[in-house]
């Protein structure tokens, strides 16, 4: 989360992905991300990781 409030601060047209570090089934997932944020939650498949990744890089070619 430190990584993320320091992008938003930092470069705020940034577009930025984050990754749980929790399995889908556990409480912890997505607690303390904002809803705004493209979230990739394990377990993932490679094609998911993927259009996370695009997604973003379009977000950013998009000026979003």
């Amino acid at each position: 989360r430190d990584v993320l409030d320091w992008c938003r601060d930092e470069r705020p047209d940034l577009p930025v992905g984050v990754m749980s570090g929790y399995a889908a089934e556990s409480p912890g997932g997505r607690r303390g991300v904002p809803p705004d944020v493209h979230f990739l939650a394990k377990p993932f498949t490679p094609d998911q990781l993927v259009r996370t990744v695009r997604g973003l890089l379009t977000s950013a070619d998009d000026g979003a």
